[in-house]
């Protein structure tokens, strides 16, 4: 993992108190961004909530679990895995896993959250690993309304959010729009 734990472990701490940040990454470090950022937001005692639109839940758990990345206390939300047409007893454990039928079902994503959320404690966060990717497959219009809608069910819980997009991967209205929701914007 390249060296962005520091910066992002000061930017994360804020997360696990509430607070709700964008975080933008060059298109080749997203790996890199994504593993730095659940290494520090796993490192205390939270419970979080990822929700994957860029790699299968399998995936996800592998590289964890190879750059030691505690995930005891998380639960997932997978878009993937359905819509590639690999069905949900195939997806390998599944206890911690909520499947969804694809990346576009914004409703559904939206269901699936606010049944994980009663199970966040205080410190509790939600991951999101690609705004760019959920771009792709709704437009810009339905991903403010739900980034929007998903946002405010997260305040009035007092539960904090990461963010994560790449750099130029929103045309500058959305953009603007969503960093308007968020308590502050990162860039790496």
């Amino acid at each position: 993992m390249r060296d962005t734990a520091g910066k992002l472990e000061e930017e994360i701490t804020n997360v696990v108190t509430g607070e709700i940040v964008l975080l933008e990454t060059k298109p080749e470090e997203t790996l890199d961004t994504t593993l730095n950022s659940l290494k520090a937001l796993t490192s205390g005692e939270s419970q979080g909530i990822i929700l994957t639109s860029t790699r299968p839940y399998p995936k996800l758990i592998k590289l964890c679990r190879e750059n030691s990345i505690n995930t005891e206390n998380l639960s997932f939300i997978d878009t993937i895995m359905m819509s590639v047409g690999v069905p949900e007893e195939n997806a390998g454990e599944s206890t911690r896993v909520t499947f969804v039928n694809s990346t576009s079902a914004l409703t559904e994503i939206s269901l699936a959250l606010n049944k994980k959320y009663s199970s966040l404690g205080e410190g509790g966060f939600l991951f999101i690993d690609s705004l760019t990717t959920l771009l792709i497959h709704n437009s810009p219009v339905a991903l403010t309304r739900f980034i929007h809608y998903t946002l405010t069910r997260l305040r009035v819980r007092d539960i904090g959010a990461l963010l994560t997009t790449i750099e130029e991967g929103m045309d500058s209205k959305t953009r603007a729009e969503i960093v308007t929701l968020c308590d502050r914007t990162v860039i790496l």
